[in-house]
């Protein structure tokens, strides 16, 4: 019996999901695509338009944009559903590293229930979105939260509320965090980044946002650094949050990278 096409469909998005989460680069992204790619071909035979957004995401993993665009217009041309472009081109942006194109998005990807609530929380807190994650929180609350993400997601928002970081500043300098990695073919590691909070009582607010990529420590050293150039020359420093890059392609010898504040 041959597979149903939301199956199939189902299958694709956890293989993209897991290129996403392990590969570490654009490059690493283009070997495991492959394989992904070619069940995409056999879902275009019966669903054109969720095969191309699909490989959208894909060839936005494999930082190839022209394709990511091409994918995209081939859903449109194929009367893909306003909703279902509109939700594709919020996850590209995002895998791109333009949270700001983002961003407008948004508010339909949540309206329209589109995507798995968990990695739209997943995308809000990568994004140092956290008034989203915390509204993603109390619009699915069927979904079996685990109570530290919960409080994570909660104390991150009133941090940001008390360093009066709105997320219009969040996206901008998210734009230059997530722009560094993309610009190195970089995609990275893990489903969310480690994120501390510190709140007054421990010598904050404080917000710290560590994204683990697979390069080496000096490497990471320098891509925090050029990220704390970015911010400077753009204005966007703002004291009480905090980015760095993790290091950690000397096996299980890693070393955090100078912190870079905005």
């Amino acid at each position: 019996m041959n597979a149903k096409p939301q199956t199939i469909a189902s299958d694709i998005t956890s293989m993209i999901r897991e290129i996403a989460e392990k590969a570490g680069s654009h490059a690493q992204a283009k070997i495991l695509a492959s394989s992904v790619l070619d069940e995409c071909a056999k879902l275009q035979k019966v669903d054109v338009v969720e095969a191309s957004l699909l490989k959208a995401n894909i060839y936005a993993l494999t930082g190839e944009i022209a394709e990511v665009e091409r994918w995209i217009r081939n859903a449109e041309q194929n009367y893909a559903a306003p909703e279902r472009v509109a939700a594709a081109r919020e996850l590209v942006y995002f895998l791109t590293g333009q949270i700001s194109k983002a961003a407008p998005y948004f508010a339909g990807v949540l309206r329209t229930h589109a995507g798995d609530p968990v990695a739209v929380f997943n995308k809000c807190m990568a994004t140092a979105w956290f008034e989203k994650a915390v509204s993603v929180i109390e619009m699915f609350p069927a979904v079996p939260w685990h109570g530290e993400l919960v409080d994570l997601a909660r104390r991150a928002w009133g941090a940001a509320q008390a360093l009066k970081l709105d997320e219009g500043f969040a996206s901008a300098v998210m734009d230059q965090v997530h722009g560094i990695m993309v610009n190195r073919g970089l995609i990275w590691l893990d489903v969310t980044p480690t994120i501390t909070v510190l709140d007054e009582l421990h010598g904050g607010p404080l917000i710290h946002i560590s994204y683990r990529v697979a390069e080496t420590p000096r490497v990471a050293a320098e891509l925090s650094w050029e990220l704390a150039e970015r911010l400077a020359a753009r204005d966007l420093e703002n004291r009480g949050l905090l980015v760095s890059y993790h290091g950690v392609k000397l096996g299980t010898v890693t070393v955090d990278a100078p912190l870079a504040v905005c």
